[in-house]
């Protein structure tokens, strides 16, 4: 581990040589704008990303997004104080860190933010630092291969189809054999009695013989239909219940943004965040249609807490929407402590998360409009994202 962070720090200090050294032409040139040595920094709580708290009276930020801002700011010989933003949300021109930023109290966000178009009008970006993805989190579902596994093939109306087909089969057999006997007058047709066609019905289903024997062409056809449906009946269930027995994991009753509002799910999501965000803004964009369920009274905007368990909000009907990263942290320290309490290994993952996002964006830090450190810092980032720096920071 110790060179690890010996060769993090080498290749920090290549890759920002370098830099300054672009730096320092572009200097001689006169093209650039000098470096303020004191900065005003702002950030919001979002770990492991990013965290702003209060020690002995001075606010300390914490995070990837520091470590790598703290690395700029050795290598320019910069210094800075943090001021917290009035909420910890994206907010506007006058809230969150978009208004801290609107409003020039702070020269710089360091945080990863999710790059989106309407939050131009507030701030510019700095290169792009990784991808997000925005997904939801659920209650895992109670199918198993044991138990619902000999009736999960077919759904309840199939089964109840069966079951109907099945007794209905028997009297119609019965009734066509005793027409056949007024009409033609045959005695042989005597021993197809009720009990008896009922039986040959249910031998069938189950691929066995029966003792009676067509003896008129409308018999036979009701005994060959009846033979197909069951081929076709027991093939179609024979091949369902070997996916079903075989498949690696069971298929989810959600995977898109259309799933969650047309399946009529409720949903809990951190206030101030991307998802409210853009469900605030008047125009169609990448999660307009939440909007549906949010108008039906669906959706819940929480203050974001990193003490909350948020597991606590999600049921069998009611979704967490949140960046991939941070649901899959909660789910590995649920899974931890459920280990722990030697809960059955069955009931140790309770939760599992949507493959599909709902949202997918880039992140970056954000600055005022028209800042002279747009430049600087650009530069610096570029590298660190080219030298694979950032990506290494965040797998130590």
């Amino acid at each position: 581990m110790q060179f690890s962070y010996l060769l993090l720090y080498a290749t920090i200090l290549f890759a920002s040589q370098c830099v300054c050294n672009v730096n320092d032409e572009n200097d001689d040139n006169g093209t650039k704008n000098p470096i303020p040595s004191q900065l005003t920094v702002t950030s919001w709580n979002d770990m492991p990303y990013s965290a702003i708290e209060k020690r002995n009276g001075k606010w300390i930020g914490k995070g990837y997004a520091f470590d790598i801002f703290n690395s700029i700011c050795f290598k320019l010989n910069i210094t800075y104080t943090i001021i917290p933003p009035n909420e910890h949300i994206l907010g506007d021109e006058k809230n969150g860190i978009l208004g801290a930023l609107y409003q020039k109290k702070a020269d710089i966000a360091v945080a990863f933010l999710p790059i989106l178009l309407d939050m131009r009008r507030y701030c510019e970006f700095s290169t792009s630092l990784d991808e997000t993805r925005i997904t939801a989190i659920m209650k895992r579902p109670q199918i198993s291969a044991t138990g619902s596994g000999l009736l999960a093939p077919f759904e309840g109306t199939v089964w109840l189809l069966v079951l109907a087909s099945l007794l209905c089969i028997g009297p119609t057999i019965y009734i066509f054999a005793k027409i056949s006997s007024k009409l033609w007058n045959d005695s042989t047709s005597n021993h197809f009695t009720l009990s008896s066609c009922f039986w040959f019905a249910y031998s069938s289903f189950l691929k066995q013989g029966s003792s009676i024997v067509a003896t008129t062409n409308s018999i036979r056809i009701l005994f060959a239909t009846w033979w197909i449906f069951i081929l076709i009946l027991t093939s179609f269930y024979t091949a369902n219940l070997t996916a079903f027995l075989t498949k690696p994991q069971f298929t989810l009753a959600i995977s898109s943004l259309h799933d969650i509002v047309y399946m009529g799910y409720n949903w809990v999501t951190f206030k101030g965040r991307a998802i409210e965000f853009l469900l605030s803004q008047d125009h169609e964009n990448d999660l307009s249609l939440l909007n549906v369920s949010r108008h039906r009274r669906k959706g819940i905007f929480k203050q974001y807490d990193q003490s909350e368990n948020i597991l606590n909000h999600v049921g069998p009907r009611r979704l967490f929407l949140a960046e991939a990263h941070y649901l899959q942290t909660v789910l590995f320290q649920n899974y931890i402590n459920n280990t722990r309490s030697h809960l059955d290994h069955n009931l140790r993952c309770g939760y599992v998360i949507m493959p599909e996002a709902i949202l997918i964006t880039n992140r970056a830090f954000a600055f005022p409009h028209g800042s002279p450190l747009t430049k600087h810092i650009n530069a610096m980032l570029l590298r660190f994202v080219q030298t694979g720096i950032i990506q290494q920071r965040k797998w130590l």
